[in-house]
């Protein structure tokens, strides 16, 4: 999670180097508590590193446009109640603000920080790796500039995945959890690991020429199955425009054939060799196609409206992946930021949430407990003033897109297995 402050966190030093004190307030009767460390940069970034909980890490960081002032690197093992400064263990490094901390999706205590070169060098990018959350570090200096998240394997712990666009686009593969890394692929457009459900090396690639290693097939932009962690190649698709991996799905947008720009999307369930066309209407190159989920064995998919609406129609799948219903028209997705309300509630089974935009351009939150067979709006709670219209009376549940609206809203939406049926949310 990231916070943000307007000053100066704390206050009171104990020790030679943890700081902390504590503060109470009075809510509704109750008296509550909190910790806070001696910190005046703006930026606070705080992970999880241990399994029992105790054990967690902050980054806080201050950033003006070009210039960084010095981030302070803390740790804590006991539930965030003091902190320790160990900026020492990063020899003092200036992490990056954004794209600057990733941790191991399967170890906790693996994590990756990313700090700015001293001298600006735009072809290298130091990095500082821990294994053991934070107690020591290891620094390495990667051969090229690391633009864009680190993307981690979700069971192979060592690999992992980075992408450099100012060294001819080029995609790197590291095996030891970011030390070392060789380059596997140039003129690369997009990339994603394999799923579990596929072989444990897959990786797929969309390339834009034919400069692929083992110069495989032919064509402009093609997309490249790896199954050995990209030590070598296949091209599996030509003419492709975008693709995407989930569960035991490939989709590719292709190009129809017909000179009109049309795409056509095709599916796969055995990792790209063998290939069929969904029924689901072609679009145009000014439009897009997105797999939202898949987790309950069949498909969410939205396509792209005409025009810039910032909408589009809601579509599921039969098991195939292949034949689609209309789920929900109008679906909310925010032209040109690849961002949608489209929530699975992970209590309940079946219940998905999510944005509409309604015929007065006002946006509201629809939920559906059939997997998409039936929406329903959320009503606003009773009480609440509603102007007269049925639209108005609906609640907007506060997601990524009012994120990025400025909405003040703590956190999307917020659901859990083990919690059946409850939701934390927040909306108007």
């Amino acid at each position: 999670m990231t916070l943000r402050s307007p000053g100066v966190l704390l206050v009171a030093k104990q020790g030679s180097c943890t700081y902390s004190a504590s503060a109470r307030v009075r809510v509704d009767g109750s008296w509550h508590g909190w910790y806070m460390f001696n910190d005046s940069n703006f930026n606070l970034a705080m992970i999880w590193t241990g399994t029992d909980g105790k054990e967690l890490m902050a980054l806080s960081t201050m950033e003006y446009t070009f210039f960084s002032e010095q981030s302070q690197l803390w740790i804590s093992k006991d539930f965030g109640r003091s902190f320790v400064n160990i900026n020492h263990r990063i020899r003092g490094a200036v992490i990056k603000a954004k794209d600057g901390v990733f941790k191991s999706s399967i170890d906790p205590q693996r994590v990756i920080l990313v700090s700015y070169m001293e001298d600006q060098d735009m072809s290298q990018t130091r990095v500082y790796v821990t294994l053991n959350g934070g107690e020591t570090f290891d620094e390495s200096i990667l051969p090229f500039y690391l633009d864009g998240a680190i993307v981690f394997h979700s069971t192979a712990t060592n690999m992992l995945l980075a992408h450099s666009p100012y060294q001819q686009f080029k995609l790197w593969v590291s095996d030891d959890f970011g030390i070392h890394w060789r380059d596997v692929q140039s003129n690369v457009m997009s990339y994603s690991w394999g799923t579990k459900e596929m072989e444990p090396g897959a990786l797929f690639v969309l390339v834009s020429s034919g400069t692929d290693k083992d110069k495989t097939g032919s064509g402009t932009r093609k997309l490249l199955r790896s199954t050995d962690y990209g030590k070598t190649f296949l091209a599996i698709k030509m003419n492709v425009y975008s693709f995407g991996v989930q569960g035991k799905f490939v989709f590719a947008a292709v190009d129809g054939g017909k000179g009109d720009n049309g795409r056509i999307l095709y599916v796969s369930k055995d990792d790209g060799k063998t290939w069929s066309p969904t029924q689901l209407p072609v679009v145009t190159s000014d439009r897009f196609f997105s797999v939202l989920d898949m987790n309950e064995g069949m498909l969410f998919m939205h396509v792209d409206d005409e025009g810039d609406t910032g909408s589009g129609t809601l579509y599921t799948s039969d098991a195939d992946g292949i034949v689609f219903s209309v789920s929900l028209k109008k679906h909310l997705f925010a032209e040109g930021s690849a961002t949608t309300d489209f929530y699975r509630v992970a209590s309940m089974r079946g219940v998905y949430m999510a944005s509409q935009v309604g015929d007065d351009l006002s946006i509201h939150t629809n939920i559906t407990f059939d997997r998409g067979g039936i929406w329903h709006p959320v009503k606003a709670p009773k009480g609440s003033k509603c102007k007269n219209s049925a639209t108005s009376c609906s609640l907007q549940i506060h997601n990524r897109y009012s994120q990025i609206k400025g909405v003040n809203a703590p956190s999307s939406p917020l659901s859990q297995s083990s919690a059946v049926g409850l939701i934390l949310a927040h909306g108007k």
